[in-house]
């Protein structure tokens, strides 16, 4: 083990800790101290790959499968009261996963870190207490087929769009 400055200049103020080759460059297993981030993992000559952790100073946490220094297949993705579990690419919720909120817990699709496609979301305290709905979304809103269900026992079948009942459906 040895502890070098990155590019050997101590003034960028990144500091990687771990194992290096015989050339000085990042590999095995250490941790990186940037002025935004600690990064803790695995290197392969230089780059962040395999299994690791990085937390943000914003209070992110992304954990998981790195490759070339971004989170790219299953994953781990924490800040404040959201949970995120599933598939990445470059970071970005980008498949199959589930999101945990204080509002509501989601299982489905994500496209470009948002809900997208098929899915079931259950929603929490909401105004009419809690509901359910499993069908299809469109960008983080409730849009095309699916079936909406309310604590009160009310039941809708039908289209939705931005989040409301919109076009032919049964109530």
């Amino acid at each position: 083990r040895s502890s070098i400055y990155i590019n050997n200049d101590p003034n960028l103020k990144e500091v990687y800790k771990g194992s290096v080759n015989q050339y000085g460059i990042k590999h095995g297993q250490g941790k990186l101290f940037t002025p935004y981030a600690k990064i803790i993992g695995t290197w392969q000559n230089g780059k962040f790959t395999g299994w690791g952790r990085e937390i943000r100073n914003t209070g992110e946490v992304f954990e998981g499968k790195f490759n070339d220094g971004k989170l790219t297949g299953k994953g781990i993705y924490k800040y404040g009261d959201i949970l995120y579990i599933g598939d990445f690419v470059n970071y970005l919720r980008e498949g199959k996963g589930e999101k945990i909120t204080r509002k509501y817990y989601y299982v489905g699709y994500f496209s470009n870190n948002k809900i997208d496609g098929y899915g079931r979301i259950q929603f929490i305290n909401s105004e009419d207490g809690e509901s359910e709905y499993e069908g299809f979304f469109k960008e983080n809103n409730i849009e095309g087929k699916g079936i909406m269900k309310w604590k009160n026992g009310n039941i809708y079948d039908g289209e939705m769009k931005d989040n409301t009942m919109n076009g032919q459906g049964t109530l």
